[in-house]
């Protein structure tokens, strides 16, 4: 995969962890998963415009994914806490502030049943997935310009 898919994807996560809310219980434990990831250029062969300053090209990719975020708990109400957070805060977020990320579209597809996890004890969990559908456009605005080199010292030896 070429560096500027990379840099995509790594964004669109970035994007979604800025909208996960902070889970004040210890015990739970939030891991970001991505699915069916389909990237496609944006604009005419991922040329998307002029930027003026700096000048140069804008690129861009658009990135089709189901996002799960399996949750982990040591406890029912704290999974049920938890998931309830964290579906609020990615589908109820503001769509101005989702769009300024670069989430066209989030909705939440599938959420799965509660698993209790393998152990005894103090090692028990239980466990709960939701999948959320994202619509992601990643932009690259040029980068800025270094000095230009006025002038180039050349050393000729004549012997």
């Amino acid at each position: 995969m070429d560096a500027f898919s990379t840099e995509a994807i790594n964004s669109l996560k970035a994007a979604v962890e800025s909208f996960l809310p902070d889970i004040s219980e210890p015990a739970v434990q939030i891991i970001l998963t991505f699915y069916s990831l389909n990237l496609t250029p944006t604009g005419l062969g991922g040329f998307v415009g002029i930027n003026e300053n700096p000048h140069g090209g804008i690129l861009g990719k658009r990135l089709e994914a189901t996002v799960a975020i399996t949750l982990r708990a040591d406890s029912a109400e704290a999974l049920d806490t938890a998931a309830n957070a964290v579906t609020v805060s990615l589908v109820g977020a503001d769509r101005v502030a989702l769009m300024k990320e670069g989430i066209l579209r989030l909705n939440l597809d599938e959420v799965a049943p509660q698993i209790n996890g393998m152990g005894g004890g103090a090692n028990s969990f239980i466990e709960q997935a939701l999948k959320f559908k994202v619509l992601y456009e990643f932009l690259q605005l040029p980068q800025e310009a270094g000095d230009i080199i006025q002038q180039i010292p050349i050393t000729v030896d004549v012997s």
